[in-house]
C-alpha cells in the first residue's frame, strides 16, 4: 500500500492537488499509462454517481 507520506516533498494530507501523483503511482504499479488510469477513474466516477 502506498501512502502520501512516501512521496517526498508533498504534504501528508490527502488533498485533490495530489491526484496526479497518485495516478502516476497507480499506473506504475499496474504497468500501464497515466491516461488509462485517468480514463478508468473518470468512467468509475460517472458510473458511481450515475452521471
Amino acid at each position: 500500500m502506498v501512502h502520501l507520506r512516501n512521496f517526498k516533498g508533498l504534504p501528508r494530507r490527502n488533498v485533490p492537488v495530489n491526484i496526479k501523483y497518485v495516478a502516476e503511482k497507480i499506473a506504475a504499479v499496474k504497468n500501464t499509462d497515466v491516461e488509462a488510469v485517468e480514463q478508468a477513474a473518470l468512467r468509475n466516477t460517472r458510473q458511481f454517481f450515475n452521471l
